[in-house]
């Protein structure tokens, strides 16, 4: 995938269009003998661009010289540890760079908040640290800078920055309304994952004490290598206003934390992500935060593997839900789509050299193992995991467990758009929980 391993490459373009020097760049201080990422090339004049790339285990900033194609070299590199100027772009549209060469803009992740950083003449001028964890139409106009902002009170604020006065603007009409007030804040917990490495989570304690001790919801992200960022989650605040404790799992592979911290996860899903949920509920279970006998995975597209898997080994979790899982990597491997056409090769390994990881992973297999009460819902439309194999589950799944159910949308693609039917999941789930967990 190109945020594991890609190349850049530079081209003189003729007034027709041909190509009539392709130059790959290469240098031994970045990528001549190692995988490096480059992300977001972004020209800054005729002859500077920049980018991300990370060959120091960390997505840092590199400026090119291209004056001459048969001669890039590097015009400044800056290594920061513990800040990312980039993420797996999942999604179209994601922008880290804005400006010029004499007004640069560069966003940076740092620990659970974004930074805007300004360059004049590639020196480091000024920072601006925000509120937000998540940030998008990222744009410059002179020393303005215009962003929507995300972030665990902000349902998205159009915001502009005046550097010159340094002078915050809010363009949306409000940034607070009253039942984000009064939300649950995710909390920052490290816990000790698969093989003892130090592992990032989200807490979210209940705001109303509806129980002697609060049932606990586990949410698996999808990706797999994406991550929570600690943004307003409106599902999340549903459960906590009800009385349940929620924990956001950035299991080993999740972006955000380093090179090092995403490559866990290679040959390894299936394996490293259930593992993390399951040592995460152990921990909180030791600190006695939540009910022992109520704990709850959820888990969509890539999470839905995840979740299905934690239910297949061992007995820590009483019920999962899942959107369109992701429930046989070997379908996967012959029939997603383009983009991830050989994701797989990475996460699980070559398909013909790794076959029984293909089928010994994949939750469709052992669905005879599971006893516990699942919900599951898929949509007809969906491109990228077919509803086909959770319509082979269904049957299984209601004989094993009286309180199992699967629910398909005629109108839902790989991820659920119709508000409608989302408030359909939220009631469905909350009618399974009552019975699963007898509340």
């Amino acid at each position: 995938m190109p945020w594991e391993k890609n190349d850049l490459f530079f081209a003189q373009i003729d007034l027709d269009g041909e190509i009539k020097k392709l130059k790959k760049f290469s240098n031994k201080l970045i990528n001549a003998n190692k995988n490096v990422s480059f992300f977001q090339p972004y020209w800054i004049s005729e002859t500077i661009l920049v980018c991300s790339e990370d060959s120091s285990g960390w997505w840092n900033l590199l400026f090119l010289d291209v004056s001459q194609i048969e001669n890039i070299f590097i015009k400044k590199r800056v290594e920061r540890n513990l800040i990312e100027y980039g993420v797996p772009q999942w999604v179209s549209g994601i922008t880290y760079f804005s400006g010029a060469i004499k007004n640069l803009f560069c966003l940076a992740k740092k620990e659970n908040s974004l930074i805007v950083e300004q360059y004049k003449d590639l020196e480091l001028i000024q920072e601006f640290s925000t509120p937000f964890t998540s940030i998008s139409d990222f744009s410059v106009f002179g020393n303005n800078v215009l962003l929507k902002g995300y972030g665990s009170d902000f349902l998205g604020i159009v915001l502009e920055i005046d550097f010159a006065k340094k002078v915050l603007s809010n363009l949306s009409e409000q940034i607070y309304i009253d039942h984000i007030k009064a939300s649950s804040k995710p909390e920052t917990f490290w816990f000790k994952g698969f093989e003892d490495q130090s592992t990032h989570s989200f807490l979210y304690r209940p705001l109303v004490d509806n129980f002697r001790k609060p049932p606990l919801l586990v949410r698996a992200h999808s990706g797999p290598t994406s991550f929570f960022d600690g943004s307003y989650n409106s599902e999340v605040q549903f459960w906590t206003s009800k009385g349940f404790f929620v924990a956001e799992v950035n299991y080993g592979g999740s972006s955000g934390f380093g090179k090092v911290y995403r490559d866990r996860l290679n040959y390894k899903w299936g394996i490293v992500d259930s593992y993390d949920c399951k040592a995460l509920v152990l921990e909180l279970l030791k600190l006695d935060l939540v009910d022992s006998k109520k704990v709850v995975i959820f888990g969509n597209s890539a999470g839905g593997l995840t979740a299905l898997n934690c239910l297949s080994y061992g007995s820590i979790f009483t019920a999962a839900i899942c959107k369109y899982p992701v429930l046989d990597l070997k379908d996967m491997h012959f029939n997603t789509h383009r983009f991830e056409k050989d994701y797989l090769n990475s996460l699980v390994g070559n398909y013909e050299k790794n076959h029984d990881d293909y089928i010994n992973r994949s939750p469709i297999n052992h669905i005879n193992k599971i006893k516990k009460p699942i919900l599951l819902f898929h949509g007809k439309k969906d491109t990228v995991i077919s509803y086909k194999q959770t319509l082979k589950m269904q049957e299984i799944l209601i004989q094993n467990n009286k309180y199992s159910e699967v629910m398909f949308f005629e109108n839902e693609g790989h991820g659920f758009k119709n508000i409608e039917n989302r408030e359909v999941v939220m009631q469905k789930s909350q009618e399974f929980l009552k019975n699963a967990l007898n509340i």
